[in-house]
């Protein structure tokens, strides 16, 4: 089932803020690169476009607040994960 999500402005009434699209999957994670607190605010971002020992790529690499790894990954909603 979809989820959708809404931010409104408020004001002198409520107005819902219309939903765009960014051009590019990188606009996001730039944005997420410089403020972290977009995502969660107890992670800071160690690595981006990191290779893996498998081939892969992590967008963002951070840390939490514990000290564990946090694998972030971006992708574009017309992206789909390959079948396992």
């Amino acid at each position: 089932m979809p989820i959708e999500t809404a931010v409104w402005k408020l004001g002198s009434q409520l107005e819902k803020i219309a939903s765009s699209v960014l051009e590019k999957e990188n606009t996001l994670e730039d944005c997420i690169a410089a403020d972290p607190s977009i995502v969660d605010d107890n992670i800071m971002i160690i690595g981006r476009q990191v290779l893996t020992p498998y081939g892969g790529v992590i967008d963002l690499l951070a840390i939490d607040s514990e000290g564990d790894p946090v694998a972030g990954h971006v992708r574009e909603p017309e992206q789909r994960m390959p079948a396992a």
